[in-house]
């Protein structure tokens, strides 16, 4: 995780701190962190989470002994989240309550605004916390994050129970850098949280399920259990008198009804896989569907925007005939 920042602190080589300070000034560099800078151009490019791994680098520069953890950590692991985190989450040295400063104008104010730039470009904020210290391990660059199985542990301890089980899912599957168990999981909690947590983590733990192959089928998940429906077989297989149909994302066997999760992500991978534009992709998933229907099968599709929008995706989940829990 090495990214072209400038710094201009001690020990830098070939860097003429006059130089930068003035292409500062002028607009042409963004200042994330005290001797940090980037392009203004490359910053503006940059996606939101490429502008978070910006960021992190540069706390990671200014920070020296401090260890990424939670989400920053889990960021770095390759692990999935919910959304872009608004601040870089660093392990606080100290015990104390948590410690936010707040994110900062990145342009100096003496630089002209490009015409087209709306609001002042912002960095992010940087969150202390403290948490019981868990195995650090350490990146080139000097970057040191909490250790991959510790780094699950505490997402499932302190992260709001919905991006817990993204991040729990994904570590189970291998979508990430590392893969992990649910023993090696548990093993670890009485070590990285604190005893009022470790409940909540434990239950985040025995809901993750690694057969959910998308952060959208995490959620999912989550929310149709809040809705109080019954939970779904996950990759669940329709077959006919023929045999197999189709594999779908989710299924109630009990009240032969199917749910398909349709993210972006989704038709871009088939696509990709199978070497084919989007539309021939659309059309043979309307087959697939018919295919499906034709069993007697009810299906239920839905969106990000439904799973976001919790009335939505109960009213589309009971029209299909989705049970309740019993």
């Amino acid at each position: 995780m090495i990214f072209p920042l400038i710094f201009t602190g001690s020990g830098e080589q070939g860097v003429d701190g006059a130089a930068i300070r003035r292409a500062y000034h002028r607009g042409e560099l963004l200042r994330l962190r005290r001797g940090c800078y980037v392009d203004a151009d490359d910053w503006r490019r940059r996606s939101a989470w490429g502008r978070y791994d910006y960021f992190a680098e540069a706390v990671a520069r200014s920070l020296p002994g401090h260890a990424f953890i939670l989400r920053t950590a889990a960021r770095i692991w390759g692990l999935p989240l919910k959304t872009v985190p608004p601040d870089v989450e660093v392990r606080a040295v100290r015990h104390g309550g948590i410690r936010r400063d707040e994110p900062r104008r990145l342009r100096s104010p003496h630089a002209v605004a490009p015409p087209n730039e709306r609001f002042p470009p912002r960095g992010f904020g940087v969150r202390h916390q403290y948490l019981p210290l868990p195995r650090i391990h350490e990146l080139q660059g000097g970057i040191a994050i909490s250790e991959f199985v510790d780094t699950v542990a505490q997402c499932a301890g302190y992260l709001p129970f919905d991006e817990a089980v993204i991040v729990l899912d994904a570590a189970l599957a291998g979508r990430a850098r590392q893969r992990t168990d649910k023993a090696a999981v548990l093993a670890r909690i009485p070590h990285v949280v604190e005893s009022r947590k470790s409940n909540r983590a434990r239950r985040v733990v025995g809901f993750a399920d690694a057969a959910a192959e998308s952060p959208g089928e995490s959620l999912s998940r989550v929310v149709i259990d809040r809705l109080g429906f019954a939970a779904p077989v996950l990759q669940y297989e329709v077959r006919d008198a023929d045999g197999f149909v189709a594999r779908t994302d989710f299924g109630w066997p009990e009240a032969d009804v199917v749910g398909e999760f349709d993210g972006e992500e989704k038709y871009g991978r088939i696509a990709a896989e199978a070497g084919r534009a989007g539309g021939s992709v659309l059309m043979a998933e309307k087959v697939r569907e018919d295919r499906i229907r034709r069993t007697g099968a009810g299906v239920a599709r839905w969106t990000w925007g439904d799973v976001l929008d919790p009335g939505r995706l109960e009213r589309i989940l009971t029209v299909a005939g989705v049970p309740r829990r019993g």
